[in-house]
């Protein structure tokens, strides 16, 4: 009895040690009996001495220092801005050309990209107590290669020395076979000076030495799916990007794509837009658009918000059309300067053709290309009102209806109109009329201008009349000086 009482005494002791134990362990650093030191330095996330696990291979352990860094990185990141620039350099992480220096003085080159890609552990080798890992700087703009053709993954790859079509195209992740028996390939290398490429065609199983800055094609005869596209913006059912092919296609057809116009769409005041019409870098910019990204383009509201903005800037710069063409003076350098203006920023083909029939031929037959930007306007089903009215606005279009009961709608003229002044601007063509001059026909989208007597204080009057006085005086001394010559 007294043995099983002091077993049960030493079990529960035991017990008690273990559960000590434990809790001591979760508490502590890891044991460094158990893992040993590993040093990261170069062009990495971050760099120093850390613990690596026993049977823990390179990728374990870089993929682990890599979440660890990418968490500490975000986190000290307080404004949008800043974190922005935290994940554009944790994507740019170096994955080849990694050096692995052991202890005993051997030295590995390793591709982890390469073991990622193609399952190959040559490049991802089991980790040693007092390895260092050096990794080196990435630039894609100056020390790469892009594969493009027939593989499963084409894209621009760090370039590693001893890159060759092998290599590549493993990293590729080998042929695709939709492209069919591939026994060829092209490299496209730039002179230094960027005036010339050279083309060079070799057999696919070829080992010449790829350099920096390479473009590699799989197959020659193999088709570059490059993303040709137009932009269609305003009043279609789909806004966005729309697929084309490398010749282009018809506005009809670019319509289409997106679509179809809306039931109220001014199909005839449609206009297209040549990007490289504007300045570099201005559609980019401001409006994340970017013709040239090899990034598949998805649906988003991103495409309706770039849309509305698009549109909201044209019709900012349509504004200045209204002062190009009205009956105002203006001085002759600044109406040269909107003219200009008008030139460069709204230089698009416009399609506002009055014959239906020749109107559907030239949107048919007129080529939309790689970069062009298609605007549908909204039909306007108004009259618009502007000026000295009570109410100026946007009052519905009635037929027959003319200029007084429009003016009338809008509550009538107000104390400063000078109405035997009145002008029409066309909705369509901005042009303006005298409706005592000339004989117009209101119609949906025309406005009516209703100007305003200038007012002059008592000073300005005062200022006219020494003006004038001063002209005066001027040809009277100039008169008297004739009449003494004279004599």
């Amino acid at each position: 009895m007294k043995r099983l009482f002091f077993s049960l005494i030493a079990i529960l002791c035991l017990s008690q040690v273990l559960i000590s134990q434990s809790q001591d362990n979760q508490e502590r650093p890891p044991n460094t009996a158990v893992t040993f030191p590993v040093t990261i330095g170069g062009d990495f996330l971050i760099t120093g001495t850390f613990q690596s696990y026993p049977g823990e291979r390179l990728d374990q352990f870089v993929t682990r220092m890599y979440i660890q860094s990418q968490e500490n990185i975000i986190a000290r990141s307080y404004d949008i801005e800043s974190r922005l620039e935290a994940i554009e350099t944790i994507d740019k992480a170096p994955l080849r050309g990694i050096k692995l220096l052991r202890a005993d003085g051997s030295k590995l080159d390793i591709d982890l990209l390469k073991f990622r890609n193609t399952g190959d552990f040559k490049h991802n080798p089991y980790l040693e107590r007092d390895d260092i890992l050096i990794f080196p700087p990435v630039n894609l703009k100056t020390n790469s290669i892009e594969v493009i053709g027939g593989v499963m993954k084409p894209g621009i790859y760090p370039y590693m020395d001893g890159d060759n079509i092998k290599t590549m195209t493993e990293l590729s992740q080998g042929l695709n076979p939709a492209f069919g028996e591939i026994t060829d390939a092209i490299i496209y290398r730039r002179s230094l000076d960027g005036y010339s490429i050279e083309e060079i065609k070799v057999d696919i199983n070829s080992s010449i030495s790829l350099k920096p800055g390479d473009k590699l094609k799989i197959g020659s005869q193999t088709p570059l799916f490059e993303n040709y596209k137009v932009l269609v913006l305003g009043d279609v059912k789909n806004p966005g990007y729309v697929f084309i092919p490398k010749n282009g296609v018809s506005i009809l057809k670019a319509l289409e794509g997106a679509g179809g116009v809306n039931e109220f769409s001014d199909i005839r005041n449609l206009k297209v837009f040549r990007s490289q019409n504007f300045p570099p870098g201005y559609l980019k910019d401001k409006y994340r658009i970017d013709f040239n990204d090899k990034k598949p383009v998805v649906e988003n509201t991103d495409n309706k918000a770039v849309a509305v903005n698009i549109i909201e800037d044209i019709i900012s710069l349509e504004y200045l059309s209204f002062l190009r063409m009205s009956p105002f003076n203006e001085e002759d350098t600044a109406y040269f300067m909107l003219e200009t203006r008008l030139q460069t920023l709204l230089n698009a083909q416009v399609f506002n053709s009055s014959e239906k029939n020749t109107f559907s031929s030239e949107l048919a037959n007129y080529t939309v290309e790689h970069g062009d930007i298609i605007i549908v306007p909204a039909l306007d089903p108004n009259i618009n009102i502007m000026g000295q009215v009570a109410y100026p606005g946007k009052y519905k279009f009635v037929p027959g209806d003319d200029i007084k009961t429009y003016i009338m709608k809008a509550g009538g003229f107000g104390k400063h109109a000078i109405q035997d002044e009145i002008m029409i601007v066309k909705g369509t063509t901005r042009e303006w009329i005298n409706p005592r001059e000339d004989s117009y026909t209101l119609e949906p989208g025309d406005y009516i201008y209703i100007p305003r007597e200038t007012i002059r204080s008592f000073s300005w009057y005062v200022g006219q009349v020494a003006y004038y006085l001063g002209i005066v005086g001027n040809i009277a001394t100039l008169i008297i000086l004739l009449l003494s010559v004279n004599k």
